[in-house]
């Protein structure tokens, strides 16, 4: 029995990591020791030693000037091995050719790569007359329906950014 105690706090302890780092947003970047031990309903103690811990393993970086915290490049790097292992044109593509097929239009994913987005799968229209975009393409984010709406979620401060080029 003693020893299930033990695992339950285990598991508890990596919950209460992971639920500091879903506190992060786009929206809130940043965020002191107070309004993360608020988010996770924990006492200030405890969450420093979590975040400690998260800091010593680069999953959150603390600002030393403003004292708050971030996401870390360890994140940066898992996230990149995890998209690297998950290929997103696989994932898309049978969702596209079911869209493709209900609406006869061309269907496009695109992905945003710093200021712009890039056409990364296309799934030919079948219409005898379509707009077509090349695979590798850049196209600006103001313009089309596909750049629209990957810009609507983005932060104000990289909109603005956008909209004054």
């Amino acid at each position: 029995m003693k020893e299930e105690k033990k695992h339950e706090a285990g598991l508890r302890t990596v919950q209460r990591a992971i639920d500091i780092l879903y506190c992060f947003t786009l929206e809130e970047q940043e965020l002191s020791l107070t309004e993360i031990a608020k988010k996770i309903s924990l006492p200030k103690s405890t969450t420093t030693r979590l975040l400690a811990t998260l800091e010593q393993n680069r999953l959150v970086v603390k600002d030393p000037e403003t004292l708050k915290y971030r996401l870390g490049q360890g994140l940066y790097y898992l996230g990149y091995i995890a998209g690297k292992s998950m290929e997103v044109r696989e994932i898309a593509r049978p969702v596209m050719e079911r869209l493709r097929d209900e609406t006869r239009e061309t269907v496009n994913l695109y992905v945003l790569e710093q200021d712009a987005r890039v056409c990364v799968e296309q799934c030919e229209g079948l219409q005898a007359l379509r707009h077509m975009v090349r695979i590798g393409e850049r196209l600006p984010l103001w313009a089309g329906a596909g750049g629209k709406v990957l810009l609507a979620y983005q932060s104000p401060a990289f909109q603005e950014r956008i909209f004054a080029q």
